[in-house]
């Protein structure tokens, strides 16, 4: 995939066929689907009744909540939901290492730095209810 050379950007690789971009839209699409096949995650963002609506309705709704940054570097910000029972960091750092390896192997781009932030803890028999972490001020 790197016969070409990539420009300023990373996200642009020429050849002397032309150019291929790759939109924000699919590395977030990437970082989703990695990042909900690690074991201990339940969903992406915060969960509550607005994602679980949109996954009713089969929307894909979740991934809009990670946010993708190249601007000079690769940074992306996994908002996720955990599961009760899994070691907060221990999924933390699963999540960073699937993320990066993932979205580098399928784009060739170099992924500077994955943020994992832990949103809500659903219970395992949970019908929905999830619970969410309140920032204290």
């Amino acid at each position: 995939m790197n016969d070409g050379h990539k420009s300023k950007r990373d996200e642009t690789f020429r050849s002397e066929l032309g150019k291929i971009e790759i939109a924000p839209e699919v590395i977030r699409s990437i970082a989703g689907l990695a990042a909900g096949q690690v074991d201990g995650v339940v969903g992406l963002g915060g969960g509550g009744v607005v994602s679980d609506l949109t996954q009713l309705l089969g929307m894909k709704n979740e991934e809009k909540s990670i946010r993708v940054s190249l601007e000079g570097r690769t940074v992306i910000d996994v908002p996720i939901t955990l599961l009760y029972g899994h070691r907060v960091t221990e999924v933390g750092l699963a999540v960073q290492e699937r993320v990066k390896e993932k979205v580098e192997t399928l784009t060739g781009l170099h992924v500077d730095q994955v943020n994992v932030r832990i949103l809500a803890v659903k219970l395992p028999t949970d019908t929905g209810n999830t619970y969410s972490v309140e920032r204290v001020r």
